[in-house]
């Protein structure tokens, strides 16, 4: 089940993501969310834009309007941005 609380499908993903003490994806703050299991799709979204909030067409374009339950910072101090382990993986030799 995702942890997000807004999640619009929270008991169907094909992939669960588990956010560790290591993850640091997309150079997020991912601390507030340890222990935590996430749909792939809540996940891909934070990763992405930093919030759950995800994006609805309108007349003028795309926006992100609505509050999610759980604020984060945009950038995460922990994740050690501009160094190898900002989201990426090595490439293998």
């Amino acid at each position: 089940m995702c942890a997000y609380e807004l999640c619009p499908s929270p008991l169907h993903s094909k992939k669960w993501r588990v956010v560790t003490a290591g993850t640091c994806a997309g150079g997020r703050d991912w601390e507030p969310l340890v222990g935590q299991t996430l749909c792939d799709s809540c996940y891909s979204t934070y990763r992405k834009h930093g919030t759950f909030v995800r994006s609805v067409r309108t007349n003028e374009g795309w926006s992100r309007t609505g509050s999610s339950r759980l604020q984060l910072p945009e950038q995460g101090a922990l994740c050690g941005i501009g160094s190898e382990r900002h989201g990426r993986r090595k490439a293998r030799s």
